[in-house]
């Protein structure tokens, strides 16, 4: 659960409770009208909304309903009143068909203030400037694709079919916009402003601009479009930006440093210590702070619940067959994949794109599986472990929870991590190193798994399954296993001693090649305000 709702009373829980039977209850006839099916008419559709709409919200202190409050109640009124008229020619619609068109006409509908903040400064669309009288108008964004906008053909008539239809031509909305511009640039004091670059790619000036840039070269009349005032306005640009006179000094990435109180631990997972290992910031703001992002508004699927829908499936797989796969088992893994899916994601076009990267990923495993040196006289599932860690004031105990261990013949162990995501490395200098099946190792060491004896650990695995191709890949740790992690288990030990001492923060850093891959935590330190003046290897300092 998110921390805000574990935090919540038994008095809470009662409102919470309360505030949801009335809201069922309001929206129960929307739900019978949902169950049944069957199409209405649209005026009673309307009627059934409003009478639900009306029910739900708020009020004035005089008694008014608040839904037709304001510039935004007036125009949903007058949606509502253009709809009843043009609701004898619609056919009947079900209630999913009337959600789409309701959020289709009011998603077109621009609500703007009546009243402005800035009496003499107005600014108006094309449409409403054409009924404006201004002693100076400025004209901007006269480029094109802006003014004038791309001339949009009809996907389902041609050009023919449109006329004899009596339709207006595409282009008449760019005659419309060259009248604006006439009606705009013949004022006494005209201004005409475009850009010479749109988001950092280079922009075309309207054809207007062109063709009167044309005309006065050829009549020799150039000058008469530079102005001789445009260096200061550049200068008051400029001072926009300039700070107030004293001495300035760049923000630096903070650099929190809490009591040492608040940063003690009585137990530290894995995933916690690989957070403080990679982006100490972030650790301060999950683990001290206690900061958790809130879901959306509206539910998203992605590579969280597609890792929560593996993880079970496999699980179950493995609890099944005990390590001992059998051939053309791939269909079963499949289907219990699709059984967890069902639990998980309540979409049916994200279920959809789903399943066929859970079919490849299930024939992958069930072919690597097999064709591995099956070994394994047991197999441990999801199993939890710890060691006790020394590390003076933050002293803790190391937690983890393992995705599966094989238990191997003879001795040792065989410890994999599944991940359907970015693959994680063994390698310490790389960007995405990742200590965690390390530090498992340490534990597995110290005999700190239940139902796993002390012994060596034979393989550390990263079993990479993105459904894609090749469906399924896998990383293993390279050289002498249990010596790197002794060198983690002492390294975090170190790490933890540092952190010990009031004096050192918990150091904000950015790496700018992790691309589209953000940070849950890097808005929250301003990064872009301080990470250019960063060295070219965006870390800061070295922990």
């Amino acid at each position: 659960l998110h921390p805000a709702v574990a935090r919540l009373s038994e008095d809470d829980w009662r409102d919470i409770d309360r505030f949801a039977g009335l809201l069922r209850d309001h929206l129960q006839p929307l739900e019978q009208s949902a169950r049944q099916g069957h199409g209405g008419p649209l005026a009673g559709l309307i009627d059934l909304h409003v009478a639900v709409a009306e029910a739900i919200c708020t009020r004035t202190p005089s008694g008014e309903c608040a839904l037709w409050q304001g510039e935004a109640g007036a125009a949903l009124a007058g949606l509502v009143s253009q709809m009843k008229e043009a609701a004898s020619q619609c056919p009947d619609l079900t209630l999913f068909d009337y959600a789409g068109l309701f959020a289709s006409l009011a998603g077109a509908i621009a609500v703007r203030p009546r009243h402005l903040g800035h009496q003499p400064l107005a600014i108006y669309g094309l449409l409403e400037a054409r009924m404006a009288e201004a002693d100076v108008m400025i004209l901007a964004g006269l480029n094109e694709t802006v003014w004038p906008g791309v001339a949009r053909t009809d996907p389902w008539l041609t050009r023919p079919q449109t006329a004899k239809a009596g339709l207006p031509a595409p282009e008449r909305a760019i005659g419309l916009s060259a009248h604006d511009f006439v009606q705009g640039f013949c004022l006494n004091e005209a201004f005409i402003c475009y850009s010479n670059k749109i988001s950092g790619s280079p922009a075309v000036p309207s054809r207007w601009i062109l063709r009167l840039k044309a005309l006065l070269a050829a009549a020799g009349k150039q000058e008469l479009l530079e102005d001789t005032r445009h260096g200061c306005w550049r200068d008051w640009a400029r001072l926009l930006d300039q700070p107030e006179a004293g001495d300035f000094s760049p923000v630096s990435p903070p650099c929190p440093a809490p009591p040492v109180a608040l940063r003690r631990r009585a137990y530290l997972s894995v995933s916690a210590a690989d957070t403080l290992m990679d982006d100490p910031y972030a650790f301060y703001a999950r683990y001290i702070l206690r900061l958790a992002e809130l879901d959306g508004l509206e539910r998203s699927y992605g590579p969280l619940e597609r890792g929560l829908v593996v993880h079970a499936a496999l699980c179950r797989f493995m609890k099944e067959h005990k390590g001992k796969i059998p051939a053309g088992s791939g269909g079963e893994l499949f289907d219990m994949m699709c059984s967890e899916l069902d639990k998980v994601v309540d979409d049916p076009a994200i279920s959809a794109q789903w399943r066929p990267r859970f079919a490849r990923m299930a024939e992958w495993f069930v072919s690597h599986e097999r064709g591995r040196d099956i070994a394994a006289s047991n197999v441990v599932l999801e199993n939890t472990g710890h060691t006790g860690i020394e590390a003076g004031e933050l002293s803790c105990q190391l937690t983890a929870r393992a995705d599966r261990i094989d238990l191997l013949a003879g001795t040792g162990v065989r410890i994999i991590d599944y991940k359907t995501g970015q693959m994680p490395s063994f390698t310490s200098t790389a960007q995405n190193f990742s200590a965690q099946l390390l530090l498992e190792a340490a534990i597995v060491l110290d005999g700190g798994f239940k139902d796993v004896p002390a012994g060596p650990v034979k393989a550390l695995e990263y079993m990479g399954l993105s459904g894609g191709v090749p469906a399924g890949k896998v990383a293993s740790c390279k050289g002498n296993i249990e010596e790197k992690a002794r060198e983690a288990f002492a390294g975090l030990a170190e790490l933890l001693i540092a952190y010990g001492d009031s004096q050192r923060g918990y150091r904000a850093r950015v790496w700018p090649e992790s691309g589209r891959f953000p940070k849950p935590y890097e808005y929250l330190s301003r990064w872009r305000e301080w990470a250019y003046l960063l060295d070219n290897d965006g870390a800061g300092d070295d922990e």
